[in-house]
């Protein structure tokens, strides 16, 4: 990473925490109990300096009222906070966990909120397991990161506990996906020629996403239609110059792929052509990699070799 993103990302950490203070200081009314143990240890000092003798046993309630404002009134507020901050985060997951089977815009609206003031309080491991959603879309939501979230962990036969996930149409466009468990495996993946489809992404985008150390294994990454053969096009400026202009872009263009697995991922018309770190990618078992679109013949002859070898150490 270039020094310029590092001073990009180190800007932007300090500024969220900034204004993590300040809605502390904001909600907690911080500045205003500040003042006024400042304004009381002046009186405390001014009245000591000035009349000592003058109701000395009222002097010594005075400093003890000074005490009960840092104990109760100051301290006891990173207490309450805290506890409001727990509740906060609860009552968001709870909604997540009302609507996220429920496909429908009145849900989608629901779990954008949610997660997005999720995110604004610093989380964003976030349970999807059994989420059903179509045409959605993370960045439009002004959602950044789902970063360490579960979206299926494998478990499946609870008849009390819905696990299978089906994204279609859902746009992880500009989203922090780091370590994110797509799909841990598919459970029935022994059974030959049968797909479970405990986690199914139909149609998904993952365009300028984070996807270091994500993990698809077991799942299905489908989309609808034949990649086009080419993301650019060939035009003419007026001095008859020839420059290429973009298309289109593929669903993982710009993806970061740095130590992503794709074992035993079922592809149909998947497109990496503008992937990064992709020769980093963990491909063992994947089928559909022989029709797939890569940059160049040779970065997918290296993939495909590297899933063979990838197999064979299995």
């Amino acid at each position: 990473m270039k020094w310029k993103d590092r001073l990009i990302k180190r800007s932007g950490a300090v500024l969220r925490k900034c204004r993590a203070w300040l809605k502390f200081m904001d909600d907690t009314l911080l500045l205003s109990k500040l003042g006024i143990f400042i304004f009381c240890v002046l009186i405390a000092i001014a009245w000591s300096k000035a009349a000592p003798d003058f109701w000395p046993d009222y002097q010594v309630e005075f400093v003890g009222m000074i005490f009960d404002i840092v104990f109760i009134l100051i301290l006891f507020s990173f207490f309450e906070r805290r506890r409001q901050r727990q509740q906060d985060i609860k009552r968001q997951e709870e909604t997540i966990q009302d609507y996220k089977r429920w496909d429908s815009e009145e849900a989608r609206y629901r779990l954008a909120g949610a997660i997005r003031r999720l995110n604004q309080m610093g989380v964003h491991r976030i349970d999807f397991s059994g989420t059903t959603i179509s045409d959605f879309s993370f960045s439009k939501h002004e959602i950044e990161s789902i970063e360490g979230s579960n979206f299926y962990d494998g478990g499946w036969g609870q008849p009390t506990r819905q696990t299978q996930v089906a994204c279609t149409r859902v746009a992880f466009d500009w989203l922090v996906c780091r370590n994110v468990c797509f799909s841990l495996f598919d459970p029935l993946e022994g059974l030959a020629n049968f797909n479970s489809g405990y986690a199914k992404f139909e149609d998904c985008s993952f365009i300028n996403c984070d996807l270091s150390g994500a993990i698809f294994n077991g799942s299905s990454l489908w989309w609808s239609d034949v990649p086009p053969k080419t993301l650019f096009a060939i035009e003419e400026d007026d001095s008859g110059q020839q420059y290429s202009i973009p298309t289109g872009y593929g669903p993982f263009s710009e993806a970061n792929l740095k130590h992503a697995t794709f074992t035993n991922v079922d592809f149909r018309n998947a497109d990496f052509r503008g992937a990064n770190n992709i020769e980093t990618a963990n491909f063992a078992g994947a089928k559909g990699l022989e029709t797939a679109y890569f940059d160049t013949e040779e970065i997918k002859k290296q993939v495909l070799d590297m899933a063979r070898t990838q197999q064979d150490k299995v």
